[in-house]
């Protein structure tokens, strides 16, 4: 069983040589599985892309999961799995723009942030999806709340948080960043109850 993508802003532990070797070999056993026909294939798709995304070939997650869709667009966890990953990848590219030299306003860096701006409208749409086929799953309104913060759409995000809690009420991560949202907007008390309840 393969650990599934949680939160979009989660911390990751580098994984063993073992591990590794583990997650190649399923690659290499589920590649060995496909049928190319029927929703079966969604399964394994689903599941080599989470092997991808644990050995970090984030395009490789992408380009499975998109596979998985196609061989059965009702599987709501290929969208989220989907939206994770772009969002991890799109933090790389951020990172990245952050850590260039200067460089004259013309530069790629003006490209890097309009790339992360079209990118989080796609995680949206994805985490969106998967909410239609999946709404009692907490932790999709979690991150596409933390994405909306992002855009700077305080008032969308505070809304998903809410529909975040109201499903998972011991969800800290989401009394946190709804608390800071608030704080952010100057709703001093209520930001700081969230966080309190966070720490709790």
């Amino acid at each position: 069983e393969l650990p599934l993508p949680l939160l979009v802003t989660a911390s990751e532990q580098p994984i063993a040589k073992k591990q590794i070797d583990f997650h190649f070999d399923d690659i290499n056993a589920r590649t060995a599985k496909f049928s190319f026909e029927g929703d079966e294939d969604a399964i394994h798709y689903f599941a080599r892309g989470l092997d991808f995304y644990l050995v970090q070939d984030l395009e490789g997650a992408i380009n499975d999961f998109t596979q998985a869709i196609v061989a059965d667009g009702t599987m709501w966890l290929s969208y989220y799995a989907r939206a994770v990953v772009r969002y991890k990848q799109v933090e790389i590219l951020r990172a990245i723009g952050k850590n260039r030299e200067e460089q004259p306003s013309t530069s790629p860096n003006d490209f890097v942030v309009d790339t992360r701006l079209n990118e989080y409208q796609i995680i949206l749409a994805d985490f969106n999806k998967a909410i239609d086929l999946a709404p009692d799953f907490a932790y999709t309104y979690y991150n596409r709340g933390y994405v909306l913060s992002q855009l700077k759409d305080y008032h969308a995000a505070i809304e998903s948080y809410n529909e975040a809690i109201a499903l998972e009420p011991n969800l800290a991560e989401a009394y946190y960043n709804r608390g800071l949202t608030y704080i952010f907007l100057g709703e001093n008390a209520r930001g700081v109850a969230d966080l309190s309840k966070a720490g709790e």
